[in-house]
């Protein structure tokens, strides 16, 4: 377990390994959780459990709202998950990524990616189609 944090203490990267070392995927939430290096909430619990059953060895966790190093995303499965809230930040980060496969657990009724929260410990995760 790893966490990263930029200069105002804010969380920008959090990585799981479920299984093995190797990273291969990477979530964007917005303001996904209070996780650190050592415990897990409720969110990256769920997390667990899903990525898990979607096959996945390991992931890195990002914050949609605070800025994060662009090289995170590349070479990697990338799964949306800001919900509603993230909505509008969520829009801007998908028009300046159009070359980027994308997805997600879900889609709520705005289009939004649905957060995994409240979802099945085994969700399918499906791909995320930007209109």
């Amino acid at each position: 377990m790893e966490a990263s944090y930029n200069n105002q203490g804010k969380r920008t990267s959090l990585k799981r390994y479920i299984r093995g070392n190797n990273t291969q995927c990477v979530i964007i939430m917005y303001n996904p959780s209070t996780a650190n290096n050592l415990v897990d909430d409720r969110t990256v619990s769920k997390l667990n459990k899903i990525i898990e059953f979607n096959g996945y060895n390991s992931y890195e966790l990002v914050n949609l709202k605070v800025k994060f190093d662009g090289n995170i995303i590349n070479n990697r499965d990338i799964i949306i998950a800001w919900g509603n809230y993230g909505y509008e930040k969520g829009l801007h980060f998908l028009s300046q990524h159009q070359d980027k496969n994308f997805k997600c657990f879900g889609i709520n009724i705005n289009g939004s990616p649905k957060m995994p929260t409240r979802m099945s410990d085994n969700t399918e995760i499906i791909d995320f189609i930007i209109n």
